[in-house]
């Protein structure tokens, strides 16, 4: 619950910034790091690509950006209220619950294809310096777990144990945010197989080789 009261904190901070700048008269504005090739640097040691500390401006009053600040604000707007109310809901979720939030009687969308708003929630993790999975926003859940294994996993409010050799035939969805949430309780496995294909994790799992 702390780590979501701090990305609350940050998110209306971010708001009263904007509202600061539009109160003394100014062209409100935000800057966001930039996401441009010359931008992106290898770090060896880690061994992953990282952004460097190029930033850019993204402001209201510019005929380019006025469209894109307004679906910025309106996603910063709908993750402080998931924040608030303990809801969580995927990048997909989120295009559709803004897409006609101008209205019923606006001939105007908010978004009218996702690829608007996923580098707009990019944007915002960029300018807050935080991961989406703080905006309570998840990627699509990819993975499939099950084996001699016990994790902790947190839901809402709760912590739950998960016993990886008891999910059946579906296993155990993982989630997309694992970095803070997950706990592992007991292992008993041997090894890890990762397998590409769902058919051979079915038989596998049908046989189970774990």
């Amino acid at each position: 619950m702390k780590k979501a009261e701090g990305t609350q904190s940050l998110l209306e901070e971010f708001g009263k910034g904007i509202v600061s700048q539009i109160e003394k008269g100014k062209n409100p504005s935000f800057e966001t790091i930039s996401r441009t090739r010359s931008n992106i640097t290898y770090n060896e040691k880690e061994g992953f690509l990282k952004l460097g500390n190029a930033k850019e401006e993204r402001n209201f009053i510019n005929v380019a950006q006025t469209k894109r600040f307004m679906q910025t604000m309106a996603i910063a707007g709908k993750c402080h209220k998931f924040i608030k109310e303990n809801l969580h809901t995927s990048i997909r979720g989120l295009f559709y619950q803004l897409k006609y939030s101008l209205g019923e009687d606006v001939d105007e969308n908010i978004f009218n294809e996702q690829s608007e708003s996923n580098p707009l929630i990019e944007d915002l993790e960029a300018a807050l310096g935080i991961r989406r999975e703080e905006l309570h926003l998840n990627a699509n859940r990819k993975g499939v777990l099950v084996g001699n294994m016990r994790v902790l996993d947190t839901f809402g409010d709760e912590r739950l144990e998960i016993d990886a050799s008891k999910m059946g035939r579906s296993g155990w969805s993982i989630p997309s945010d694992v970095d803070n949430d997950i706990e592992f309780v007991d292992i008993k496995a041997k090894y890890v197989i990762v397998v590409e294909k769902d058919a051979l994790w079915q038989r596998l799992n049908e046989d189970g080789f774990w």
